[in-house]
């Protein structure tokens, strides 16, 4: 799926590291023509345009928003489009949804 970059979501950094247990949720940071997230500035940060998991459960329903670089690297892991289309398939739900009003 282009225009996104895929991230699993851990409870924290101690269970990234350990890969365990399972990822609950994916988040979905949206790339630009180039292939660079698109983002803004805040305070002298910047933050990441996203979709992502509304709660903490697995698999929880989407919403939109932004992530910081820093909550990127701490407590997730880049994965590919169909691993994440496994751990958060309601997050798929939402994109293929998109592609189809956008119609790509």
């Amino acid at each position: 799926m282009k225009g996104y970059r895929f991230y699993a979501e851990y409870k924290d950094a101690k269970n990234k590291r350990e890969g365990e247990p399972a990822p609950d949720n994916v988040v979905a940071v949206f790339l630009d023509d180039n292939n660079r997230p698109i983002g803004f500035f805040r305070n002298s940060e910047y933050l990441y345009e996203c979709e992502f998991s509304l709660f903490s459960h697995a698999n929880s329903v989407v919403c939109s928003g932004s992530v910081h670089n820093e909550y990127l690297r701490d407590q997730c892991k880049r994965v590919s489009e169909a691993k994440a289309r496994e751990i958060h398939p309601q997050l798929f739900a939402v994109l293929d949804h998109y592609a189809g009003i956008n119609g790509n």
